[in-house]
């Protein structure tokens, strides 16, 4: 089993966390002086308050590995002690792993139809995993490093019947788990 798992960007979690602080707490002190709008303004403090805490809840607090094992590619959130798996797809349904970049650029028609993303930071260095999932095109949008890139095409050729470069580039050669 090969694993993989992205570091955390503690300057975006600082930034969500800051400005979800600030700017509310401006805003609480700017009501005190708009009798005629403060209730307004208390309300969308409350709104921003909220978002900050489902920002921090899912780009802080919950971590992402991401995993091949045989023939399946799998993604397990953890959030504390609890690890979930939230994605498990066969690396034989794969038709394509390319980086988002390359896949923004694909025609609508090649695009997926049910997306998923399963990237820890906001602004990461992903890539898609292409699949036809119970006969519809689905896109998973994670962040691994490049030696698990490599390792992941390897791996999907092997499911494949080694038909194939999975993507692009050159041929991967044989990795060996340590």
């Amino acid at each position: 089993m090969y694993k993989c798992k992205p570091e955390r960007s503690v300057a975006q979690t600082r930034l969500i966390f800051w400005l979800g602080l600030g700017i509310p707490a401006v805003m609480l002190f700017v009501s005190g002086a708009l009798p005629a709008f403060g209730s307004i303004v208390r309300l969308a403090a409350f709104f921003i308050i909220c978002i900050t805490i489902m920002l921090m809840v899912r780009y802080s607090l919950s971590e992402y590995e991401y995993a091949v094992d045989g023939e399946s590619f799998s993604v397990t959130r953890i959030t504390g002690r609890r690890r979930t798996v939230v994605c498990s797809l066969s690396l034989a349904t794969a038709e394509k792993l390319l980086p988002v970049k390359e896949y923004r650029e694909l025609p609508a028609s090649e695009r997926a139809i049910i997306k998923y993303s399963l990237c820890q930071n906001m602004r990461a260095d992903s890539y898609v995993f292409l699949c036809d999932f119970n006969g519809r095109r689905t896109m998973v949008e994670f962040e691994p490093n490049e030696a698990f890139v490599k390792i992941l095409r390897d791996q999907i050729d092997k499911a494949r019947g080694g038909g194939g470069n999975a993507g692009g580039g050159e041929p991967v050669p044989e990795y060996k788990e340590q």
